[in-house]
């Protein structure tokens, strides 16, 4: 048996067929790449195309309890990873994260160590990175030998067997799901898995553990009051960003280039040389900012040289090089990207609004349907005569 120790206090590595021990919360967190198994739909019911939602939870082996979970429709990734260590490690409740319960989810707290299993997404230089800058150990499971990660897949299994009953789930191959069609009977948007995730997970925190004898959230009490004090970034924002997918770019003389797209800020020259290689950090969902580190330690937002540059994904960046070289262009450029950008947005916001006014002239052109009314004996120019039930008398 070996020992990692880390801040002073013992985690046991087993061996055989022993799991990784700790006895104290935020010792020692577990997580593992996991799909949901299910379609979800687009933000509104029934619209193409079918998204399927992935999340890589983080447990806390000590008390079992789920620190943290980010769902999205992308498979796996750095970025996934980064924001699912912003929910574990700080309080619940910011607005982007889609993981929101209306039940108290007092668990979060950066820990003394993290142990991950071998997916492409847990040996990046984000991660590692990002751990070392915060003094968390960061542990692989070694390759085959699944009973060291056993906490959190006990905890996606039983996950999964209730995200199996939902409609729209994929089960676990296509040979469990038949002649099911998982897209056509999906009904749950994105924000309504994330719901119900954050209430199944609110759920199990405050049922019994068989191997704890008591409830994730009463042992997450339990290790508070035995002294577990949870350690959380000075800095919250500062915190995504040292998670957030790392390249490496050499200061120039006109600043610095990222993706055929050119970057400017005056603390450049400040906190590097030209030539210099410098450590960056950056949002694929949002490039228009990037992430450098400086010599005094501390992350400096550079934005575009072009401050009139609309914000832009890393994804539509490629997707438009991609189409720009198809095209027969040989050289693409910044303007050229943007350009392309924006012929893009402009048929999506044509295509809306034509989908809107048809809608809307269809309505309108609509027939309302002819009533016909059985035929009647009955003479509407004769005076009424009242049935008894309907006659008045006063009392004597």
């Amino acid at each position: 048996m070996s020992v990692c120790r880390s801040r002073g206090r013992p985690c046991l590595a087993g061996s055989g067929n022993q799991e990784m021990k700790t006895e104290s919360g935020l010792h020692l967190k577990q997580s593992a790449r996991t799909c949901s198994g299910g379609n979800a739909r687009g933000r509104k019911r029934g619209s193409p195309p079918e998204l399927r939602g992935s999340q890589p939870p983080f447990t806390d082996v000590a008390t079992r309890c789920v620190l943290g979970a980010h769902v999205a429709i992308e498979a796996p990734s750095a970025l996934a990873v980064a924001l699912c260590m912003e929910h574990a490690c700080l309080p619940k409740g910011r607005a982007h994260n889609l993981v929101q319960s209306d039940t108290p989810w007092p668990m979060f707290g950066i820990p003394q160590q993290v142990l991950v299993d071998n997916g492409p997404e847990f040996h990046g230089a984000a991660l590692e990175r990002g751990c070392s800058e915060y003094g968390i150990t960061l542990l692989h499971r070694p390759v085959a030998r699944p009973h060291y990660g056993a906490h959190i897949e006990r905890m996606i299994g039983t996950m999964m067997g209730k995200v199996h009953l939902l409609p729209g789930t994929t089960d676990a191959s296509p040979a469990a799901r038949g002649g099911y069609d998982s897209e056509a009977t999906a009904v749950l948007t994105l924000p309504e898995f994330a719901r119900w995730l954050a209430l199944e997970i609110g759920q199990y925190h405050h049922h019994e553990h068989r191997m704890l004898g008591t409830t994730p959230a009463a042992a997450w009490t339990d290790s508070l009051t035995a002294g577990i004090t949870p350690v959380v970034p000075a800095q919250p924002e500062a915190f995504l960003i040292s998670f957030l997918p790392v390249t490496r770019r050499r200061l120039q003389r006109d600043g610095l280039h990222f993706e055929r797209i050119r970057y400017w800020s005056d603390v450049l020259p400040v906190i590097a040389q030209p030539r210099e290689p410098l450590v960056v950090r950056y949002d694929p969902r949002d490039i228009s900012r990037l992430y450098v580190i400086g010599k005094d330690h501390h992350y400096h937002t550079i934005t575009y040289a072009n401050n009139t540059r609309p914000p832009i994904s890393l994804q539509e960046v490629r997707h438009a090089y991609a189409a720009l070289r198809a095209r027969g262009h040989k050289s693409v450029n910044e303007g050229r990207i943007f350009e392309f950008r924006a012929q893009q947005r402009e048929l999506v916001a044509a295509a809306t609004s034509a989908t809107k006014a048809m809608r809307r002239k269809t309505e309108r052109g609509r027939q309302v349907p002819s009533i016909n009314l059985p035929a009647t004996t009955i003479d509407y120019g004769q005076e009424a005569v009242p049935s008894p039930g309907e006659i008045w008398t006063p009392s004597p």
